[in-house]
């Protein structure tokens, strides 16, 4: 799949860079490219339980110290009642600016320019 691609291609350009994949696809991405999974790959609202702010907090925690990327696919999180996680979206979008889009959907965010 050439979106795939594009991303995997992005992640390893980026590499010195923590990247958080937002995506039902988190998985297949971070397999593709052997890289480790971990608990923020997969942020169905199911697997946090009650933990959002938890995972809110340690990524905010994570990128004081290193310099992150968030890809997303923001039709994921629609319509109401999708499982991934609105919580996550919103702390994305309220402290980083979209800074690259990989495909027409798969966007990515950085941290905001210093004014």
């Amino acid at each position: 799949d050439k979106s795939l691609e594009k991303i995997e291609n992005h992640i390893k350009d980026n590499s010195d860079k923590r990247i958080f994949i937002f995506s039902y696809l988190a998985y297949t991405i971070k397999l593709d490219l052997d890289e480790t999974l971990d608990k923020y790959d997969l942020i169905n609202k199911g697997n946090m339980g009650s933990n959002e702010n938890k995972y809110i907090e340690e990524i905010d925690n994570i990128c004081k110290n290193e310099d992150c990327l968030f890809i997303m696919d923001l039709n994921e999180f629609e319509p109401k009642g999708a499982q991934t996680s609105t919580l996550l979206r919103d702390y994305v979008l309220e402290n980083y600016e979209l800074c690259d889009s990989i495909t027409s959907v798969d966007k990515v965010y950085c941290k905001k320019q210093e004014q």
